[in-house]
C-alpha cells in the first residue's frame, strides 16, 4: 500500500471510517489537522455553522445522535456553502444506519 504513505493518521483513519462498515466516527483520530476552508470563515454565518458543526460532531462521538444530526442541519442551513457540513452529516447518517438521508 505504498500509495497510502504520504497521508496522515487522520486521513487513514477516515479511509477506514468511509471503507470499513463497522468503523465509527469514533474511530477518526484528530490530530489538528487545519483545512482550507477553516481558514477561509469569515462570514458570521460560516463561523456560526461551523461552531453548530464542531458542536454536532461532539455529540456524536458521545453517541448523541439525534441531538447531533439537529445541530448539522442547523449548521448547513446557516451556510450551504460549505461542503465540510454535509460531509459530517452524511458520516453521521450513516453511522445512524439512515443511509436514506431521513
Amino acid at each position: 500500500m505504498a500509495a497510502l504513505e504520504h497521508l496522515s493518521e487522520r486521513d487513514k483513519a477516515v479511509l477506514r471510517s468511509i471503507f470499513d462498515p463497522t468503523a465509527t466516527i469514533g474511530d477518526v483520530v484528530d490530530d489538528g489537522d487545519t483545512f482550507e476552508e477553516e481558514l477561509d470563515e469569515t462570514t458570521d454565518l460560516d463561523k456560526q455553522a461551523s461552531a453548530l458543526c464542531s458542536q454536532g460532531v461532539r455529540l456524536a462521538e458521545t453517541g448523541k445522535q439525534e441531538e447531533a444530526l439537529v445541530l448539522l442541519s442547523q449548521g448547513i442551513e446557516l451556510a450551504p456553502g460549505r461542503p465540510a457540513a454535509y460531509n459530517d452529516r452524511a458520516q453521521l447518517l450513516r453511522l445512524m444506519q439512515r443511509d436514506d438521508g431521513r
